[in-house]
């Protein structure tokens, strides 16, 4: 009972989360990710999203521009830069590092740490995305709520708490309760 209720709630959680971030709209930690993971495509589509939704963000440009220079799209990432430096020239939202790191690439100077990094963090090949993480908990309460109700049926099954067979104490369907004792006659 007690793991049917924690699987129910797992779902319904999982499917409340699902539903925020369809309706909330891609996040730059979304991009990130997608970028570090090495999906350019998915990352590039979650942010022209990003900017069809906040136009004038500086963050949202400066993202971008690292996004494009990460694909050698260093013209486009220049003019992204100059987008995001015109509404906030202090870059003031990024890393100082995030900001350096952007610079060389598109000045040419980029070493290799700078071409490794995206958002002031290392690129990285793989890895689990949350998405991922929450379909894994979502099947798993799943599968222990379908393994719940197919033991229901099995021969010796008691759920924890329901009651022993025969009343409380096992003795009969009396549950335990005395007999008068009779008494005279025969």
């Amino acid at each position: 009972m007690f793991a049917k209720t924690i699987a129910k709630l797992l779902l319904a959680a999982g499917l409340m989360a699902c539903a925020v971030a369809w309706a909330a709209g891609p996040s730059v930690d979304q991009v990130y990710q997608a970028a570090r993971a090495g999906n350019y495509a998915q990352a590039q589509s979650l942010m022209d999203q990003v900017l069809r939704e906040h136009p004038d963000s500086a963050k949202a440009h400066f993202v971008e521009a690292e996004l494009l220079a990460r694909q050698g799209k260093l013209s486009a990432a220049r003019g992204q830069l100059d987008n995001a430096r015109r509404l906030d020239p202090s870059l003031s939202f990024a890393k100082p590092q995030a900001v350096q790191s952007l610079q060389a690439l598109l000045t040419g100077g980029g070493n290799g740490q700078a071409r490794r990094m995206i958002g002031g963090a290392p690129l990285r090949q793989g890895g689990l995305s949350w998405g991922l993480i929450l379909a894994l908990v979502i099947v798993a309460g799943l599968v222990m709520m379908f393994l719940r109700a197919r033991n229901r049926g099995a021969a010796g099954y008691r759920p924890l708490g329901a009651p022993m067979p025969g009343g409380p104490m096992g003795y009969g369907p009396a549950g335990g309760a005395m007999m008068p004792l009779q008494t005279g006659g025969a």
